[in-house]
């Protein structure tokens, strides 16, 4: 399993990149034939103090896109 991790409007350290990728490894008790995941971690609200955290994953399986 490829796994690609971009954040967007923030650099990520390495220990949310390596829990992103702890779990994702869980993803291989239900399908074990995934090719490729992208993940995408986002900040929101950049303009506002308060800035929301959006994960957004793309799970590629042989026939069929999961997001």
């Amino acid at each position: 399993m490829n796994v690609n991790i971009q954040t967007v409007h923030f650099n990520a350290d390495s220990k949310l990149i390596g829990f992103v990728n702890r779990k994702l490894e869980k993803l291989n008790n239900f399908n074990d034939r995934i090719i490729r995941v992208n993940v995408f971690l986002k900040l929101d609200n950049v303009v506002h103090a308060l800035k929301d955290k959006i994960a957004e994953i793309r799970v590629h399986v042989p026939g069929h896109n999961f997001f």
